[in-house]
């Protein structure tokens, strides 16, 4: 095969257009069977794949799966030799380097400019962006020389306003779930029979405020508590039934305020750092830790459940009268609590993301699960 002749408007099932034809004459041998190769493989991928996977894919076409999506995502916007990369003669022309003093200023400034462009055109909020780099280089210039002469250039208009689309393509994202993931843990008004007070245990998404899982326990095993929520939590994101969407592409990174049970949480976190694929996962260790995402996020309490961070350090004694709740009652309880919570936290604009959840904090969620030591008889 790889010695055979090969007709290309026979490979492309079309006549080729005269820059794929002066490719095509100027290949070798060896290039000409990778482009005939790749173009089988990515008719395939579009036709019938019989299981093949995207890694495998890649693996086949010899690239990282990153580049083999853009070759697939390429061939079938425009199926040829360009596709495949399959183009000879000089190499495409490379974008001139931007000063690194420049782009550390449009990437510190376009922060700004997105956030307080409001409803403003993307070439508004060029021009916008283009006059605090230049004040910027001025004053840079001004400091370093002495002088306000000429500096280092700003790009093209099309270089800033590819800056610009790139920061609103991750604001956008940043709103969509499970982009980013805190979990909290906080003792609450609720007491058990023997007095001690329940932890709410949930995981929080930041982008929508919505609440994922909950669970209630002991401080002193976090790391059980944060299995239960996530156990909760998988129904969420179950494949099936309606979907709570739109979701994030992918999850960037989940925060994990940690409870007494330090050794157990880091030894969880170090687990989980040697999984393939692994997201940032970062423990909260600081003193006053417990319930800071939780008020941060939904407030001081959660309908009926009252937050208490003081009792983490010591629990005043239970009252005449004050109710004792069951562990499950407690669960119960922050569940309906929470349900009601998310109730109020609908997308209500137009927003583009995926049905399903991101395959990193599916992965995630499931290591949770599998860790906690859970024994029923303590739910009760």
């Amino acid at each position: 095969m790889a010695d055979a002749p090969v007709d290309l408007e026979t490979l492309l099932m079309r006549p080729p257009t005269e820059e794929e034809a002066r490719s095509w004459a100027v290949l070798s041998p060896a290039l000409r069977t990778r482009a005939v190769d790749r173009i089988t493989l990515l008719r395939r991928w579009w036709g019938e794949r019989d299981g093949l996977t995207a890694k495998e894919a890649a693996a086949m076409a010899g690239v990282i799966p990153n580049r083999f999506y853009q070759m697939a995502a390429a061939w079938k916007r425009a199926p040829g030799l360009a596709a495949v990369g399959a183009f000879a003669g000089t190499p495409a022309p490379r974008s001139p380097r931007i000063h690194p003093m420049v782009n550390a200023s449009l990437q510190a400034n376009v922060v700004k400019v997105v956030a307080d462009g409001g409803g403003k055109s993307v070439e508004a909020m060029r021009r916008r962006l283009e006059e605090l780099v230049a004040a910027d280089l001025r004053a840079r210039q001004l400091a370093e020389t002495g002088s306000s002469g000429a500096g280092p250039a700003i790009p093209s208009p099309t270089v800033v306003r590819a800056v610009i689309t790139r920061e609103l393509n991750r604001v956008g994202e940043a709103q969509l779930l499970g982009e980013s993931i805190a979990m909290d843990c906080c003792p609450t008004a609720m007491r058990s029979p023997a007095g001690e007070p329940w932890a709410l245990f949930a995981i929080i998404d930041r982008g929508t405020l919505r609440i994922l899982g909950t669970s209630v326990g002991s401080l002193d095993d976090s790391v059980e508590g944060y299995s239960l929520a996530a156990r909760r939590a998988l129904v969420a994101l179950a494949p099936v039934g309606p979907s709570l969407g739109p979701w994030a592409r992918r999850t960037r990174r989940v925060d994990m305020v940690v409870g007494r049970d330090e050794a157990a949480c880091d030894a969880l976190i170090a687990r989980y750092g040697n999984v393939e694929g692994a997201i940032e996962f970062k423990a909260v260790t600081r003193p006053r830790r417990f319930g800071s995402m939780l008020r941060r996020y939904v407030g001081e309490r959660m309908g009926r459940v009252d937050l208490r961070p003081g009792w983490a350090t010591a629990a005043p004694p239970m009252a005449d009268g004050d109710p004792a709740f069951a562990r499950w009652d407690a669960w119960e309880r922050t569940d309906f609590e929470a349900q009601a919570w998310n109730e109020t936290k609908v997308i209500e604009r137009a927003a583009k993301g995926h049905e399903r959840p991101p395959d990193e904090l599916v992965a995630l969620i499931r290591l949770l699960v599998g860790d906690g030591q859970i024994d029923p008889g303590t739910l009760r």
